[in-house]
C-alpha cells in the first residue's frame, strides 16, 4: 500500500476464487424451489448441475449440520455460478474475474429475486470469500511473500512447507485467514505453484427479517468487501504489492 490507500486494481492478477454466500432459515425444500425461479426471472441459465451432496436424503441433510450448508445443485449463469443448498445460496465468479462493480451487480440482481418470492424466513449470516494465488517456485521466496512471522519451537520459519489458519475481528466482521505454502492449483490455463492467500471474511448475526436485510444489502457488500480488501492486502509484503503491479486511482 502506498500512504496507507489500497490499490485499484492488480495487472499481475492473483485472484482464482471469489464468493459471495447468505445462509437463512427456511421450511420450505428451497433447493427444488429456486433453480426454477431463478431460470426464469434471471435467463440465460446454461446449466443446472447436480452436485454430489444431493444424493444424499433431505432428513439426514438437515440433521447433519456439516451437511446443511453444503450447495446441492450449481446454476451456470453468464460469468457466474450460484450455488443453491437447503439453508445457503452462494455466489461466485468465473475466471477471469469480471470485476467488483460487475459482482456486485450479479449478488444484488441474484439476491433481490429470491428474496422476493417469499421461501426465506430470516438470514443468519453472510460472507464473502476471496482466494488469491501468488506464484512462486522457490520456498524461501513464498514465505517471504506474504505477512507471517512464525516462531514455533524456536524455529523461525524461513523456506519450510506451512499452512496458517486464524481468525481475525474486525468490528461485526470476522476474517478467517488462511496461508499456505507451497499450494498447486489447476486452473483452466494451466497448472500454477505458489502461496494461497484465503480470505473469507464472515458477518454472523441474530435472524434478521429479509426485508431489512435486502434493504440494506448493497451497503452490506460495499463494507465487507472492503473489509476484506483491507485484510488482503494487509496479509502481504510491501515488495509482493509492488510485484503485483498495482495502480491506483
Amino acid at each position: 500500500m502506498v500512504n496507507g490507500r489500497l490499490p485499484s486494481r492488480l495487472k499481475k492478477e492473483p485472484l482464482i476464487d471469489a464468493i459471495f454466500e447468505v445462509r437463512f432459515t427456511s421450511s420450505m425444500d428451497v433447493a427444488s424451489i429456486l433453480p426454477g425461479l431463478l431460470m426464469a426471472r434471471l435467463g440465460k441459465i446454461e446449466k443446472v448441475e447436480r452436485l454430489p451432496i444431493s444424493d444424499i436424503p433431505r432428513p439426514i441433510r438437515q440433521s447433519d449440520q456439516n451437511l446443511q450448508f453444503q450447495p446441492l445443485l450449481r446454476l451456470v449463469w453468464e460469468q457466474f455460478l450460484i450455488n443453491i443448498g437447503d439453508r445457503l445460496v452462494g455466489i461466485s465468479c468465473k475466471l477471469p474475474y469480471v470485476g467488483w462493480s460487475d459482482f456486485k451487480r450479479a449478488i444484488l440482481e441474484v439476491y433481490k429475486h429470491i428474496f422476493t418470492i417469499g421461501v426465506i424466513e430470516k438470514t443468519e449470516r453472510y460472507s464473502m470469500k476471496y482466494v488469491d494465488l501468488i506464484e512462486g517456485n522457490d520456498p524461501g521466496e513464498m514465505v517471504d511473500r506474504v505477512a507471517v512471522d512464525l516462531n514455533v519451537g524456536g524455529h523461525q520459519l524461513k523456506r519450510e512447507p506451512f499452512m496458517v489458519r486464524v481468525e481475525v475481528p474486525d468490528g461485526s466482521i470476522s476474517h478467517i485467514v488462511q496461508v499456505i505454502a507451497p499450494a498447486v492449483v489447476k486452473l483452466s490455463t494451466g497448472q500454477k505453484t505458489g502461496v494461497i492467500v484465503d480470505i473469507d471474511s464472515v458477518c454472523a448475526h441474530s435472524t434478521e427479517d429479509v426485508e431489512a436485510f435486502m434493504s440494506s444489502l448493497d451497503s452490506r457488500l460495499v463494507e465487507i468487501h472492503a473489509a476484506n480488501k483491507r485484510m488482503f492486502f494487509s496479509s502481504l509484503k510491501e515488495n509482493t504489492i509492488e510485484y503485483l503491479e498495482p495502480e491506483y486511482e
